[in-house]
């Protein structure tokens, strides 16, 4: 493992993929590694066979942090979690929450003026961090039970970084070394404030407003049984969500601006789309089916700087996946960057073109080269959510100012575990 850090994970597996093809065995450290990119490799291994291969140990160290919960658990247990969450994310809940999207992201763009009444030029990375963390709280916990403040960006670096540093270096956590005594501090502050979070929802369950935020229906959650959620479940699927929820559209928007460097085509039709169709008025569910150009630029985004670049999982009985022989224990890695640059699904990969995601170019392709939330039954809970967000972001910018990419910025993809930019993404915009 620490030959990928030294070469980073990108380096590592793209550099084999171009050498050794869609399936390829690498060594991982102690272990080999199938390392597939092919669509059908990731059908068999998502669907058709998924009993065949499982989370399991690669996933302890997400474990230790987040405890078990939707991205961690497995089997039974996850089935029946998943049944309990997924009314939450269903059409009639996610349109109650794009209005309290629209409205946060009004006051941020309020803000913004504020801040800089002519325009000026920002990070963007940072400003979508600020932005996407007040609406993961808003609609995740509500504005009475907590903020960025009580949730700072801060305490979600710390999460990431000890997370990987753990997928590196899994020592008992007894032990008393730094990376350790690191974890635990960290763990300890993010429990305390999750719980301070819990306590202050129940004094305020009787309020509708709260209960319908996604922290108020698990405490109304009850299983099969009629048994409601554990705090301990709660804790585990709130902060699953808070680091799930915040990161991916906060990459993504940045992202979307990185790539879009020296563009001088795709951001003015999207801006005049986003105008043509809102005007000067706030968008609302109804908007998203409407705003086609702006998902197609969100969802090509997503293909060349998917959020995931890989995803881990152990063979628990014998397979064969596109020829290549798999036996129990050994690990298999569904490459997605790899995926997303297959050859025949995405000519001149490397060109950012939102065309590919016409309706025509999308009934024409592999369902399974396109995996921006992975697949199958185990696709992500919250990628409605997400495309939601980053659309109503996408269309109100655009709507309100003019902008732009800095022209000869150096941005690269650093792999940890999520997919972050190398360092500031300056971006000019001027109010419209």
């Amino acid at each position: 493992m620490f030959h990928i850090r030294r070469e980073g994970a990108i380096e590592f597996f793209e550099s084999r993929r171009k050498r050794l093809g869609d399936v390829y065995r690498a060594n991982m450290g102690l272990r080999q590694a199938l390392v597939v990119s092919h669509p059908d490799a990731f059908e068999r291994v998502l669907s058709g066979h998924k009993r065949r291969y499982v989370k399991g140990a690669l996933y302890d160290a997400m474990r230790d942090f987040l405890g078990l919960g939707l991205i961690t658990l497995e089997g039974d247990a996850w089935k029946e979690r998943r049944r309990l969450m997924q009314p939450y994310f269903h059409r009639a809940a996610l349109e109650s929450m794009v209005v309290t999207m629209v409205e946060v992201i009004d006051r941020f763009l309020e803000d913004l003026r504020r801040r800089y009444p002519k325009g000026g030029e920002i990070d963007v990375h940072r400003e979508m961090v600020r932005l996407t963390l007040d609406v993961v709280c808003t609609t995740l916990f509500g504005p009475r039970v907590a903020g960025r403040d009580d949730l700072p960006f801060d305490v979600l670096g710390d999460i990431i970084e000890v997370i990987e540093a753990r997928q590196f270096v899994m020592l008992p956590l007894w032990l008393p070394i730094a990376v350790n005594r690191r974890f635990h501090r960290v763990k300890t502050s993010v429990d305390a404030m999750v719980h301070r979070a819990l306590a202050r929802a129940r004094a305020f369950h009787d309020d509708p407003a709260h209960r319908s935020t996604l922290l108020g229906m698990l405490l109304d959650t009850t299983d099969e049984h009629g048994r409601p959620l554990g705090d301990e479940a709660i804790r585990n699927e709130l902060l699953t969500l808070y680091v799930a929820g915040h990161e991916t559209t906060a990459l993504t928007m940045t992202w979307l601006f990185a790539l879009m460097m020296g563009d001088r085509e795709v951001l003015p039709r999207l801006a005049a789309e986003c105008r043509e169709r809102l005007g000067d008025r706030l968008p609302g569910f109804g908007d998203l089916a409407e705003l086609g150009y702006a998902r197609m630029v969100i969802e090509e985004t997503l293909r060349l700087r998917n959020i995931t670049p890989g995803l881990g999982r152990i063979v628990v009985e014998d397979d064969n996946v596109c020829g290549h022989s798999v036996a129990k224990g050994e690990v298999l890695m569904l490459w997605l960057w790899g995926l997303h640059r297959h050859a025949p699904s995405w000519p001149d990969p490397e060109r950012f073109d939102p065309e590919r995601f016409t309706p025509e170019a999308k009934a024409e392709r592999d369902p399974w080269s396109y995996l921006p939330f992975s697949g199958g039954p185990r696709m992500c809970i919250g990628n409605g959510f997400a495309l939601a967000e980053a659309q109503l972001i996408v269309a109100m910018m655009m709507q309100r100012a003019e902008w732009e990419t800095v022209p000869g910025q150096r941005i690269e993809p650093v792999a940890l575990g999520t997919l972050r930019p190398s360092g500031p993404v300056r971006v000019r915009f001027r109010w419209r």
